[in-house]
C-alpha cells in the first residue's frame, strides 16, 4: 500500500491516479502527523510526501523516516508537477 501526504485540493484524486498506475492500493493523509499516526497503525511499500509540506515542517521529517519503516520515502513537488 502507498500513503500519499499533501494538502493540494487535489490530492485525493492524486492518490486515485497513482494507485490505476501502479496497481497498488493508496490512500492520502492531508499532514504529516496523519500520515505518522496512519504509518504507525499499517504497513506501506512506499510514502510519497509533498515537498511543501516538508519544507514547512522540518522538524517532523525524523518522524517520518522512523516511523516509514521499509516503506521507501519519496518526496515530489507537486507545485511543479501541475498536481
Amino acid at each position: 500500500m502507498i500513503v500519499m501526504v499533501s494538502a493540494a485540493a487535489n490530492a485525493r484524486e492524486c492518490a486515485l491516479a497513482l494507485e490505476k498506475q501502479t496497481g497498488e492500493r493508496s490512500v492520502f493523509s492531508r499532514t504529516l502527523r496523519e500520515c505518522a499516526e496512519q504509518l504507525q497503525s499499517q504497513e506501506f511499500t512506499a510514502v510519497v510526501l509533498d515537498q511543501a509540506l516538508v519544507d514547512r515542517s522540518a522538524g517532523s521529517m525524523d518522524m517520518m523516516w522512523k516511523r516509514a519503516g521499509g516503506a521507501i520515502v519519496v518526496t515530489v513537488s507537486f507545485g511543479i508537477s501541475g498536481a
